[in-house]
């Protein structure tokens, strides 16, 4: 076993020679450093985002139509402007370009976020009508005398929001401040704690995908392409075939050499990361740490490809160029089954069976409904969608629900419109009764970021989503 161990020894030592143990280990360093100083603070969330808006336009029409009555807190808010944002606010038309619109409404919110800031911008006069919730009325009763300068930036907001809830979603609880090192992100993230560490680990898991399962793999395939290459040099392989050795453990001990390697490097590199993100975000992750053996796995699968090109032609170069060209087919074969799914089945799978009263009812991802028929033990077609994707291609569900609602015998949903990039189009309630054939009619729009749908006992519809109930 001895001179196994000392096989696997002298690969250790050719990387120190060579410096390539060195070079890794810098890389790897400076990343490390290089993540460190990201950290966070929780506060009270205050400010306004652009996403806090239901509809920017209609916002500014407000504030406009009611200019003349600073007692109202439209008029307030206006008076508040500056002369020149308010004067650029009234030159706007609708021939008016989106991008300058675009630039004015951020201006409007960058300024209405100053003046949050302030302790002179609650006015109880102003504000008398506004009905604030429990948190407001609390800071309000300690007096703004008795507020330091978070809590009156957060009973500004609130109130702001009581005003304008019909254009302004309600500011959660909680916002998350991010830096790095002195340097502050300028707007808050509305997140809760809970929401910050699962937005950490969808983070680090797409940073260890990019970082680990794409470079992290190329890097070891070039970083250990020469050992075995090395080994069967001329004078190399005599001299150790010289001693007592077999020659297949001889191969297996410069192959696990390279695996030895690489599994030092990635736990290096994991366990760092694992520290990191668990002492700056309080984030244990034991599914990173898994990610070592996972990798090293991976890794022999490649290196074999790659030691066997080795003991073929006994060059580093061509052995590197089979590993990627191994990489690249089971890239292929990987596209090619996702691609297969698309087109052929994603869209035919199940996205939920709903009995409905006496019948049972089945819709698939593509929003195609079918009604169970006992007597011929099959599905019936009972409605498709109006527009269908081409080729059978399949997105997530399109609807929240649907939910079977007893007491008006109707199938209620809500139907998510598809998301092009940052546009997308507001979600309808939707309606299926029997007498129809359960054919989906399409009702009122339900609010921004409806979540999920609920019927109470007297058949209500209940739509809850991040402004609430």
């Amino acid at each position: 076993m001895r001179p196994y161990l000392a096989v696997i020894k002298d690969s250790f030592r050719e990387a120190f020679a060579t410096r390539v143990l060195w070079f890794v280990l810098v890389c790897i360093t400076l990343f490390l450093l290089a993540v460190a100083p990201v950290g966070y603070d929780m506060a009270k969330a205050v400010s306004l985002q652009v996403k806090d808006f239901r509809d920017p336009g209609e916002f500014v029409t407000q504030l406009g139509s009611q200019r003349e009555d600073t007692s109202t807190p439209a008029g307030y808010v206006w008076s508040q402007l500056t002369e020149d944002l308010r004067s650029e606010v009234g030159r706007i038309t609708p021939q008016t370009s989106r991008l300058e619109r675009i630039n004015a409404f951020q201006r409007i919110r960058g300024e209405l976020n100053e003046m949050l800031k302030r302790s002179d911008f609650y006015d109880e006069e102003v504000w008398k009508d506004v009905r604030l919730n429990d948190e407001a009325k609390e800071l309000k009763e300690r007096g703004i005398d008795g507020l330091d300068g978070d809590e009156v930036a957060r009973l500004n907001r609130l109130a702001f929001d009581a005003a304008f809830h019909e254009h302004i979603v309600a500011v959660p609880t909680e916002s998350v401040s991010i830096f790095y090192l002195v340097w502050r992100y300028p707007e808050e993230i509305p997140l809760t704690q809970t929401e910050l560490q699962e937005t950490v680990r969808m983070i680090v898991a797409g940073l260890i995908e990019v970082l680990v399962g794409v470079i992290g793999i190329f890097t070891a395939i070039v970083v250990t392409a020469w050992i075995v290459p090395r080994m069967l040099d001329a004078g190399a392989i005599d001299l150790l075939l010289s001693k007592p050795v077999s020659r297949s453990f001889l191969f297996l001990s410069k192959f696990f050499g390279g695996c030895a390697f690489i599994f030092l490097n990635t736990a290096y590199m994991i366990v760092g990361l694992w520290l990191i993100v668990g002492l700056r975000f309080d984030v244990w992750s034991t599914g990173l740490l898994w990610t070592i053996p996972v990798f090293v796995f991976v890794f022999a699968i490649y290196y074999s490809i790659s030691t066997f090109a080795a003991v073929i032609w006994r060059n580093a170069i061509v052995s590197i160029v089979v590993s990627i060209l191994f990489w690249a087919a089971c890239f292929a074969v990987g596209t090619t089954k996702h691609t297969m799914d698309q087109l052929f089945l994603n869209g035919r799978r199940t996205a939920a069976i709903i009995p409905a009263g006496d019948s049972l009812l089945r819709t698939n991802n593509q929003a195609t409904g079918y009604e169970w028929n006992p007597d011929s033990g099959s599905w019936s077609l009972v409605f498709e969608p109006e527009q269908k994707m081409p080729a059978g291609i399949a997105l997530p569900n399109p609807y929240i629900g649907p939910i079977y609602d007893a007491t008006h015998d109707r199938l209620v949903a809500i139907r998510v419109p598809l998301r092009m990039g940052w546009l997308q189009g507001s979600s309808k309630l939707v309606v299926a009764t029997p007498k129809d054939d359960w054919k989906p009619q399409e009702g009122i729009s339900t609010p921004p970021g409806t979540k999920s749908l609920m019927i109470d006992s007297n058949g209500g519809v209940i739509v809850a989503g991040v402004s609430g109930f």
